[in-house]
């Protein structure tokens, strides 16, 4: 996946499911915003319990302006799912998902679902 052929979010509040299918995997997805507004950026594996029991993926996310420049880089060591809560200018944004090692193990192993979704 790349970020010119990136799954539109079409509406805030809207989710998107993906899968990362290997070590080098990376999906991207977009969305605009037609004002300036407060928007959180949730991206949480696939889990079967609380506190992302059984979740495969440690995920890092990127958010990127319209040009690709990269505006953050969340990636919390020991923690699967990532969040950010920010105040967005009017425009198209972009955002990628990928996995990587932890101290449970490499990321030959970190494959499965998740969801992202902007709120």
């Amino acid at each position: 996946n790349k970020m010119k052929g990136a799954t539109e979010l079409t509406t805030i509040n809207n989710l998107s499911l993906g899968i990362i299918s290997n070590a080098n995997d990376i999906d991207y997805f977009t969305f605009s915003l037609a004002k300036e507004k407060d928007v959180q950026i949730i991206a949480r594996p696939f889990s079967i319990g609380p506190n992302n029991l059984s979740a495969n993926l440690d995920l890092i996310v990127k958010i990127y302006n319209a040009k690709g420049k990269v505006l953050f880089t969340l990636n919390n060591p020991g923690i699967l799912s990532e969040k950010l809560g920010v105040s967005l200018s009017a425009g198209k944004y972009f955002i990628s998902v990928q996995t990587t090692s932890n101290f449970f193990g490499n990321n030959y192993g970190m494959v499965g679902e998740y969801l992202v979704l902007v709120d």
